[in-house]
């Protein structure tokens, strides 16, 4: 095509059919020369453009391989979600495939290529030989010459069919090259969307999961601020009986001062009426007063400390009446604060209070249960993950939702909005336990509403449906516990 190929073809019929081959006519072998030269020329160039996509395969199977090696340590290691590095290398993986794969294509291709080079060189050493033997005897016979050119045309001719063949099967290998690129293209794209929908599923796992620990690590702080609570009014239960106590021994002490000042009352009563009739006497034996005058004075006497008598006997009277009533006060108070015989009040605070731990930590095991049930199952998720990780790659996309979705749960602490605080997203179960249209709104801001809430069947109710197999049944349920408007009012209940 270089030099013409139809002129070629009329030259060297015209050269055939006219005269001896002369030395002066060497312009045919010079043109043979120039028609085989670029040919090869052209054969060496595709060669060298094979080796040049040889080596760029090599290069980006080397730079892949390391890619490889860090996508399986870190496969290893179960850091795949946290590593944001990873999820670019998994989707080099299928594409290192495709290049091995296209390297080996590459390799038979550079294998037929050199074998056509070496056909290509023996067949040009060959002519090389030819024409050298043919300067050498080219004052030889016509004959013999124009014998010798007949072969070579028809050496010529084989070299082009040669050459034209191994040019088409070339072209021929490339296209099944692309036609195999495209197709893997297409399922790459099907795999990823696959990925896509795995992941987001693993994802809304996870924020139920952590939404189970934020209800568990709620119902905890519950428990254990009624534990305080109780040891709190146990406390104050022992510092009233001790005053009671106290309060019961002065009393007793009073008691026995009020007997003491009595007998000294009557002691000094008895005294004083002893004191008046040994007066008496010595006034009647020293003065000898009359007896009608003495008897006057004794009767005025007597009678005087009758009525002061009386009068001491009814203060007296009213002073044991007083120490008695104080002394039943007491005893009830003290019958009141004994351990064996509580008041029914302090009985039935104490039994719902042990009523109250026992349902705590029934939630805390059903609690456990399903945590142990999320882990199992997270645990399987990660299994198919690795697995899917280790043949497809990780779209951009889905690894930036995952990243933010676990950012966003460390900043917000998955704080629900208020819409899923009322009781329309409670399972009715807030309306069974009440017969109500109450909110938790409501029950935080009155401690009476929110103690009746606490010590329903609403929290065992929870815990039943946190034992379940579907996800779904208590993600409504967790939303009263995570809001933080509603356990606020836990600080205003008086337990």
């Amino acid at each position: 095509e270089a030099i013409g190929g139809d002129d070629l073809l009329r030259m060297v019929h015209g050269i055939a059919g006219h005269g001896p081959f002369k030395r002066e006519d060497a312009s045919l072998r010079e043109a043979i020369r120039v028609y085989v030269a670029d040919t090869l020329e052209n054969i060496y160039k595709d060669m060298d453009e094979a080796k040049r996509v040889l080596n760029s395969h090599k290069d980006k199977e080397d730079r892949f391989s390391g890619h490889i090696r860090e996508v399986s340590e870190t496969l290893s290691s179960g850091q795949f979600l946290h590593n944001r590095a990873a999820a670019e290398e998994f989707r080099t993986q299928v594409a290192v495939q495709l290049l091995s794969h296209f390297v080996t294509k590459a390799k038979i291709a550079a294998k037929r290529s050199g074998r056509i080079e070496d056909v290509l060189g023996n067949k040009l050493e060959q002519f090389n030989e030819w024409h050298e033997e043919e300067d050498k005897n080219y004052d030889e016979s016509e004959t013999e010459q124009q014998s010798t050119e007949n072969k070579l045309q028809a050496q010529l001719s084989q070299l082009q069919d040669f050459g034209h063949k191994h040019i088409e099967e070339h072209k021929e290998t490339l296209e099944k090259l692309q036609t195999e690129e495209a197709t893997d293209l297409d399922e790459l794209k099907m795999l990823r969307q696959k990925l896509e929908a795995i992941v987001k599923s693993v994802g809304s796992i996870a924020m139920r999961h952590q939404r189970r620990c934020v209800m568990r690590s709620e119902k905890e702080r519950l428990f254990r601020y009624v534990q305080q609570a109780l040891k709190e009014q146990e406390a104050m239960l022992h510092a009233q009986l001790d005053l009671a106590r106290t309060l019961l021994q002065r009393w007793r002490r009073g008691r026995e001062l009020h007997g003491q000042f009595a007998e000294l009352v009557r002691k000094a009563y008895d005294g004083m009426l002893h004191v008046a009739k040994q007066g008496s006497e010595d006034l009647r034996n020293d003065l000898q007063i009359d007896s009608s005058k003495f008897a006057a004075l004794a009767r005025a006497t007597e009678d005087d400390l009758r009525h002061q008598h009386k009068k001491m006997l009814v203060a007296l009277q009213k002073t044991f009446t007083v120490a008695k009533k104080q002394e039943e006060q007491l005893e009830l108070l003290e019958r009141s604060f004994k351990p064996e015989a509580q008041t029914q009040q302090a009985q039935d605070a104490f039994q719902e209070s042990q009523e109250s731990v026992k349902r705590q930590e029934e939630q805390v095991d059903a609690l456990n249960r399903l945590r142990e049930t999320l882990v199992s199952k997270c645990e399987e998720y990660e299994d198919c993950l690795r697995e899917l990780f280790l043949r497809e790659p990780c779209p951009e996309s889905a690894e930036e939702w995952l990243s933010n979705f676990f950012f966003t749960a460390r900043r917000s602490r998955l704080r629900v909005p208020h819409a899923l605080c009322s009781a329309r997203s409670l399972p009715d179960l807030w309306q069974a336990e009440r017969g109500e249209d109450h909110t938790l709104r409501q029950a935080a801001s009155d401690p009476a509403t929110f103690n009746a809430f606490a010590s329903s069947g609403t929290l065992n109710a929870f815990a039943s449906s946190a034992g379940s197999t579907d996800l779904l049944a208590i993600r409504d349920g967790c939303a009263w516990s995570a809001s933080e408007e509603a356990l606020s009012g836990l600080e205003d209940v008086d337990i």
